[in-house]
């Protein structure tokens, strides 16, 4: 979970939203599935470091042999990818190690490994982007480097351009074509199946790619590719959910042309057969059965969203795209209504696994309603929904082993929780 972000969204949506009646009641809802055997994000954190060390480290390693700073880097290389397995990989903050980076960086040529950590240290010491962007472009100006670090370059990289309004075409082309090169060029093997997908599926949504022809040629590209039919299906279910809305547009319905509807009818009927293939296939993974959410949402009704949800939750407790998406169809655009997402929000309170960042939902669906109808403040102030945000600051600062920075983001949305 991404609480730096979050912090912000609420920070933002509470000066920029107006009002909302505050939710008298707020009905029960199904408990959250909480098998004793589900996978977690801690779970998939190991697998991503894993794959990091080999296929990054490793052959960065070989690359360094003979270089009087080698020992160095491949530990200070190795601490980095611990500390984002420790604290999940979203929030784990670099900054203690920048100052190594910055002395390394000096000594080093232009590593891009190096320099994607660097940059990410040298912008967690002040959380300012101008301190990332000279490694940042170290980075981007070597002619041959790891496809997976390109792609992660760019992904911090197009985010930043947009809040500055600076042109991201290049770098959103770039990106594109990385994501293509990724699939077959070795940066992920077997054993990182799905890192593969995930890595995939996070690449596609960062650049929020419109352009049909793309995702023709990239489903082709995944289905001519080495790796496992539920790799397949779920990355060509995945592509044809977002063609379908794509080619609906984000217009209001009366807004959408016949031929519009058509094709949002058909891309989501593809993706239905793909994606509940590769749910079959491996029940066990949470990744399809997440995406068949915006799929029932599309086509269906809001039972069958539960329904994939709960599948996509059984796999995977703490998967946040599933959460993120339930929330989305629960708004009363598509059938819902703010009751129904505050009582989904407080059945994440109820499942009290402050391990994860579950609970945490709870606020997620308070500013969800705000920024359908409101401001967050107004439906934090309602005496419900205040008790289930002083429950969720107690249980997440009463948790035990937090890594310290872990701790002290909880403190301060604590203090946040408080102040709403």
């Amino acid at each position: 979970m991404n609480l730096r972000r979050l912090l912000l969204a609420i920070s933002v949506g509470t000066w920029m939203l107006g009002p909302v009646a505050a939710q008298e009641v707020m009905p029960g809802a199904e408990p959250i599935p909480m098998p004793a055997t589900a996978f977690l994000e801690k779970d998939y954190c190991l697998q991503e470091r894993q794959w990091a060390e080999r296929c990054l480290l490793e052959p960065a390693k070989k690359k360094w042999q003979g270089q009087p700073w080698s020992d160095e880097a491949a530990k200070l290389v190795q601490e980095t990818f611990q500390l984002q397995e420790l604290e999940n990989a979203p929030i784990a903050d670099l900054a203690s190690l920048a100052p190594r980076f910055r002395t390394l960086l000096e000594r080093v040529p232009d590593e891009p490994l190096i320099c994607l950590l660097a940059a990410q240290a040298f912008y967690d010491e002040r959380r300012n982007w101008r301190d990332s962007q000279p490694a940042l472009d170290r980075l981007l100006a070597v002619n041959s480097m790891p496809t997976a670090v390109e792609s992660q370059a760019l992904q911090i990289l197009m985010p930043r351009l947009w809040e500055r309004g600076q042109d991201r075409m290049g770098v959103y082309h770039r990106l594109l074509r990385a994501t293509l090169r990724s699939i077959s060029d070795g940066s992920y093997d077997p054993e990182a199946e799905a890192v593969f997908v995930r890595h995939q599926i996070a690449a596609i949504e960062t650049s929020g790619v419109q352009y049909m022809p793309w995702f023709t040629d990239y489903k082709a590209a995944i289905r001519k590719s080495q790796w496992s039919e539920w790799a397949k299906l779920t990355l060509e279910g995945y592509a044809e959910t977002e063609m379908a809305w794509v080619g609906r547009t984000s217009k209001w319905a009366d807004e959408v042309k016949d031929d519009q509807w058509q094709q949002f009818s058909d891309h989501l009927k593809i993706a239905r057969e793909l994606l509940t293939k590769a749910h079959a296939l491996r029940p066990e993974r949470p990744e399809a059965a997440a995406q068949m959410i915006p799929v029932a949402m599309g086509d269906s009704d809001i039972k069958e969203t539960r329904l994939w949800f709960d599948r996509a939750v059984s796999a995977q407790f703490d998967y946040l795209p599933a959460y993120g998406r339930l929330l989305l169809a629960y708004r009363p655009r598509w059938g819902g209504d703010y009751d129904l997402m505050l009582a989904f929000g407080k059945a994440c309170v109820a499942t009290k696994r402050y391990d994860t960042a579950i609970p945490l939902r709870f606020m997620c669906a308070c500013i969800d309603v705000g920024t359908e109808g409101g401001v967050p403040s107004a439906v934090c102030k309602d005496p419900p929904a205040r008790a289930s945000l002083l429950e969720i600051a107690h249980g997440y600062l009463n948790a035990k082993d937090v890594p310290p920075q872990t701790r002290h983001m909880r403190v301060s949305n604590a203090a946040l929780c408080a102040w709403l």
